[in-house]
Parts: structure tokens; C-alpha cells; sequence
């Protein structure tokens, strides 16, 4: 792993040696199948990138460079490096959420923002990697106080990335089990649950469970069908998560992005 000068670590391919780990582009290996085919339970939460947006004034001045520049919306994993084409990829990526400009719509900016680097690429790995091994989908929406969370914008999602770890790790927020609100403790047991099941089965919902009063079946994705557990006050089961955004990105990287990926 390396750090780049964005701060970001990063796995790198390996110079060729017979202990070598990393030896091609993560994207290709999954897409090929060269991966440990192990099951996976995998998420995110309604909206990874609202918490960015609590000073809302000086948010509005940072989306406002991405107005001024489209290029900056596009991912340099697209791998596009002719200005005028990037340009238009730009364009075509700020029209999936907006038909005017994101500072004066927020909520398609923090959307922009929460799917760019973090929903459309664990979408991404799910679709793939359900050719392989058995994959359990989630979306994290329930919004209550043991989240710790106040940033809303709205047309945007209330749970923040991360945020969900909260009702795995209670300790980390200092808080005794007794103080904790009834619809939080629900979604907390709920949780855990699903995750211990998990563990112990490779199934979140095997067939002889329930969950706190929540009983349902969680089937796994195909990409023909991707549904997926929305968990909030309620456990309901969606289909197509982060729709008709991730179709459109998609339709994107088919039209401007140059393969072969390092990711998506």
C-alpha cells in the first residue's frame, strides 16, 4: 500500500517476483473472477457524503469550483486526459443530477458527491463480484440519535458514511446500553444480529431467525435482479440501489471512460 500525494492509500500492482500479491488491476481481477470466492455482506448508508455539508455557505463555495470546472467531476479512474473530452464527460456526469448548476441545488451536489467516491463503486464490486460468490446488499437509512449525525440538506439523505458503525461499536460513542432510545436500540440488535448471523451461517437472515420483531428474508444479488435490504424503522427489501443515477453513471463510463479500470 502506498500513500499518494492525495492522501489516498491505495493498493499498487507489484513489480514482477514469485511472491507477488497484487499483480494486476483490482477492477480486472474482480471482473474476471480472480478473487477469494468467499460470501460477502456488503453496504453503504442513504447518503455518504452529507456530513461534507455542514457549513452549508462554505460547502456552496467548494461546489461552486466544480461548477466553474466540470472536469473536476470526472474520476480519474475514467482515465480521460483530452481536455475537451473530459469536458463533456463533466457535463454529462453534472446532468445526471442536475440540469442547472449543483451550488444552486445542494442536495444533487452532496448526491454527486456520496455516489462518485463511495455508492457507485461498492455497487459496482457487488454487481461483479455476484458472479462469483453469493452477495447480501444494504442500504443503512435509519437516522436517529446514537448516529450522531445533524447535517440535512435537502433532497439528500440523512445517514452520513460511517455512521452505521455506530450501531455495531456503541462503546465508541461513550454511551451506557440503558440510555440508548427504543427505535435506536431496535435498529442496533437488528443490526448486530444481522452481522452475527452472518458469521456464523454466511447468511444474514437464515430462514430460522428474526430480528427484533423484524423478520425478513434477505435474497441475495444477481445482476439481473439487485435487490437489496433498505434498513430503517422498517426492514424493507428494494431493488436497484442509488437509481436512475448509477444506470446514468454507467451509461457515462460506457460513452467516456477508457478502460482497462484500476477501480469504478
Amino acid at each position: 500500500m502506498i500513500l499518494s500525494e492525495g492522501s489516498w492509500f491505495a493498493p499498487v500492482i507489484e513489480c514482477d517476483h514469485e511472491d507477488a500479491f497484487i499483480t494486476e488491476r483490482m477492477y480486472g481481477s474482480l471482473e474476471k473472477g480472480n478473487i477469494n470466492k468467499v460470501p460477502l455482506m456488503v453496504g453503504m448508508t442513504s447518503e455518504e457524503a452529507v456530513s461534507q455539508a455542514s457549513d452549508l455557505e462554505t460547502y456552496k463555495l467548494t461546489v461552486e469550483q466544480y461548477d466553474n470546472n466540470v472536469t473536476f467531476l470526472v474520476q480519474a479512474d475514467m482515465h480521460i486526459d483530452d481536455l475537451t473530452r473530459k469536458t463533456q464527460a463533466g457535463e454529462a456526469i453534472r446532468k445526471i443530477y442536475t440540469d442547472g448548476l449543483l451550488k444552486d441545488n445542494l442536495g444533487a451536489a452532496v448526491k454527486y458527491f456520496s455516489d462518485a467516491y463511495v455508492s457507485r463503486p461498492i455497487i459496482k464490486h457487488a454487481e461483479l463480484q455476484s458472479a462469483y460468490t453469493d452477495v447480501y446488499f444494504y442500504q443503512f437509512s435509519y437516522h436517529g440519535a446514537l448516529g450522531g449525525n445533524n447535517v440535512s440538506v435537502e433532497g439528500a439523505g440523512r445517514v452520513s458514511h460511517s455512521e452505521d458503525t455506530k450501531y455495531l461499536w456503541v462503546f465508541s460513542n461513550s454511551q451506557n446500553i440503558q440510555d440508548i432510545d427504543a427505535k435506536d436500540l431496535q435498529t442496533l440488535n437488528r443490526y448486530v444480529k444481522m452481522f452475527t448471523n452472518f458469521a456464523k451461517t454466511l447468511n444474514p437472515t437464515p430462514a430460522t431467525k428474526t430480528l427484533s420483531r423484524g423478520a425478513v428474508r434477505w435474497p441475495k444479488v444477481n445482476k439481473q435482479n439487485f435487490t437489496y435490504l433498505d434498513i430503517d424503522e422498517e426492514l424493507t427489501l428494494k431493488t436497484n440501489p442509488r437509481e436512475p443515477a448509477y444506470s446514468r453513471w454507467v451509461d457515462v463510463y460506457d460513452a467516456w471512460a477508457i478502460p482497462p479500470f484500476d477501480t469504478y
